[in-house]
């Protein structure tokens, strides 16, 4: 018997979706497609194997002035575990673990991994290293990478580049500006209350504010309200440049903080010129 609907129905016809949900559609799948993504790397820190684990934790500790942060040792006495942090670095060593063939440079004869140390005085650490037993594969002098420094071998096979980066160039930058005020006391205890300021005493009238990354002096009284130091790597260069261009320049003194001229601009802008000190 024939479907009395057959007559209704109508021929199928394929229909092409809507562009934007197609588009949205391949987006859905190709996530659900794709792997995961891997895990984000927190951290990476050496861990060295040495042969007298006390002795060398020791070494590290005098010579690169090492912080021991934990240390495991085995009932047969031996060094399972140590965590050392030199500056913001931290790296790790324990003795010799024959079971998974971890062996030391002693024992190996030679090492497959170096380590670079960056210090702010590259030729008293050498000097320390070195006087303590290192043996000195190159001796201070400049890199190609433009550091200063060297490389050792401690007594345990391992080997350290001991190098200085150089000085960033901070021409340009402010380097300190002081604050006229009425009342220094009043005011530095209304900014401690506001702000969390901390001061140490000024070498002339005042105090500066010693914990925020821009030091700034307040000081007592005075017709010029604000005066800005900036930095320069030349003094002397820089004072005559003043002087080329139409300004005015005293020369330089030195104080604890570094070098400093006072200069006055053409129209009469005031201000100073200085070559911060080392840890300025």
């Amino acid at each position: 018997m024939a479907d009395p609907f057959d007559a209704l129905r109508q021929p199928v016809v394929p229909l092409s979706p809507r562009p934007e949900f197609a588009a949205a559609l391949r987006a859905r799948l190709g996530a659900l497609l794709e792997p995961p993504a891997p895990p984000q790397v927190r951290s990476l820190r050496p861990y060295l194997s040495v042969a007298d684990g006390a002795a060398a934790i020791e070494w590290y500790k005098g010579v690169f002035g090492a912080e021991e942060l934990e240390r495991i040792t085995g009932p047969d006495g031996r060094v399972a575990h140590c965590e050392l942090r030199i500056g913001a670095a931290t790296f790790m060593l324990a003795e010799e673990y024959l079971v998974e063939d971890v062996i030391s440079p002693t024992t190996a004869g030679g090492t497959t991994a170096q380590m670079l140390l960056d210090v702010t005085d590259c030729e008293t650490v050498f000097g320390r290293a070195v006087a303590a037993g290192a043996r000195v594969w190159r001796p201070i002098g400049d890199t190609h990478r433009g550091a200063r420094g060297g490389k050792i071998r401690d007594p345990w096979g391992h080997n350290w580049f001991i190098e200085t980066a150089p000085a960033p160039d901070r021409t340009g930058d402010l380097f300190y500006f002081t604050w006229r005020m009425g009342d220094v006391a009043a005011d530095s205890a209304f900014f401690t209350a506001l702000l969390g300021w901390e001061y140490s005493p000024a070498h002339v009238d005042g105090v500066t504010v010693t914990n925020i990354n821009q030091p700034i002096g307040l000081r007592a009284g005075g017709s010029e309200r604000i005066r800005l130091w900036f930095c320069v790597t030349d003094i002397d260069g820089a004072v005559g440049k003043v002087r080329e261009l139409g300004g005015q320049a005293a020369e330089p003194v030195r104080n604890g903080a570094g070098w400093m001229a006072d200069c006055v601009t053409p129209d009469g802008v005031e201000f100073s010129l200085s070559v911060p000190a080392a840890g300025y």
